[in-house]
């Protein structure tokens, strides 16, 4: 996933569940969530881990 997928992610994220994470927790996101579209994953559960958390971003304009 590139840097500027992994950033739109985590503001996505944020918008819509207003969960306060990294720019790494969003390109984990974006990957599970690719995973998670593949064609034979329909059924399945697909697990990440977010390895930070959004806060040092606060003041960098992630957010804005």
């Amino acid at each position: 996933t590139t840097g500027d997928a992994a950033r739109e992610t985590t503001r996505e994220v944020a918008r819509k569940s207003g969960l306060l994470m990294g720019i790494s927790a969003g390109a984990a996101v974006n990957v599970a969530t690719r995973i998670a579209n593949r064609p034979g994953y329909e059924s399945k559960t697909v697990v990440t881990i977010l390895p930070d958390t959004g806060e040092r971003y606060l003041q960098g304009g992630l957010f804005e």
